[in-house]
């Protein structure tokens, strides 16, 4: 795709986006609100979601938690197999010790020179590869278990227990309930008077409750079709809120 026609292509989503949260391409404020104190629809999101992957090859043993559960940072959300990971540990953990004994007595040895400088460096080589190993194998051990980087609730389950576990296969996606903010596509014309730390008064449409959320940022491009630009701005956790949500939004 050539620039132009991605540039075409990237204000024709906009648009599309625009449209879904307005309702109409110019972002009409004759809909709803009042002439003072127009409203435009807004996006709940949040700040950190992700998909976890598998990053070794193993049969999972434990998921334990399902679709829509909370968790909180720290919990284990899957857990591999990691009988052979930690077997190749404990074998290259050996040859360490095994490569440490041998350096020290060619040191010994060469200090009466009964052996040459090449076999203590031979040895160090040795011990350093041992010492390589050793951090390789610590990483997969590492790797059997997926811990939650944050607070959050479980999306979607991709895979369950007792299967195994394919290379950077995806396992589970989380999101985070905590970080919350929302989107709202505005009309141009607000840039004479919306900045940064500006409040909102938020009306959610599935939960009927009543949200403050301050502006974070104003996009940095006016879109020329829809002429409306971005608005991202921050809410306080709420039990209540889930990303998805839409509802009406009111500067103050």
């Amino acid at each position: 795709m050539n620039v132009t026609a991605r540039a075409l292509a990237d204000r024709a989503a906009v648009a599309v986006l625009a449209l879904a949260l307005c309702g109409t391409a110019t972002c009409s404020l004759a809909q709803s609100g009042t002439p003072d104190k127009p409203t435009v629809r807004v996006v709940v999101q949040s700040l950190m979601q992700a998909t976890l992957s598998a990053e070794i090859a193993a049969r999972i043993t434990r998921m334990p938690f399902r679709d829509g559960d909370a968790f909180r940072k720290g919990d284990v959300l899957v857990a591999f197999d990691c009988d052979i990971f930690e077997a190749q540990r404990d074998k290259v953990e050996a040859e360490l010790k095994a490569a440490q004994a041998k350096l020290d007595n060619d040191r010994q040895l060469a200090a009466t020179r009964s052996i040459g400088a090449l076999e203590v460096i031979l040895s160090e080589v040795s011990l350093q590869r041992a010492q390589a190993e050793l951090r390789m194998a610590r990483i997969n051990t590492d790797r059997c278990v997926i811990n939650a980087p944050w607070s959050g609730r479980v999306v979607t389950r991709k895979a369950q227990e007792l299967e195994v576990a394919k290379l950077h296969q995806e396992v589970l996606s989380i999101v985070s309930t905590e970080a919350m903010e929302v989107m709202a596509v505005v009309p141009a014309q607000w840039l004479r008077s919306m900045k940064p730390g500006q409040m909102f008064d938020l009306r959610i449409d599935e939960t009927g409750s009543r949200h403050s959320a301050q502006i974070v940022a104003v996009g940095s491009q006016v879109d020329a079709v829809s002429q409306t630009i971005n608005v991202r701005a921050r809410i306080a956790a709420d039990p209540k809120l889930l990303p998805g949500m839409t509802g009406d939004a009111q500067l103050r």
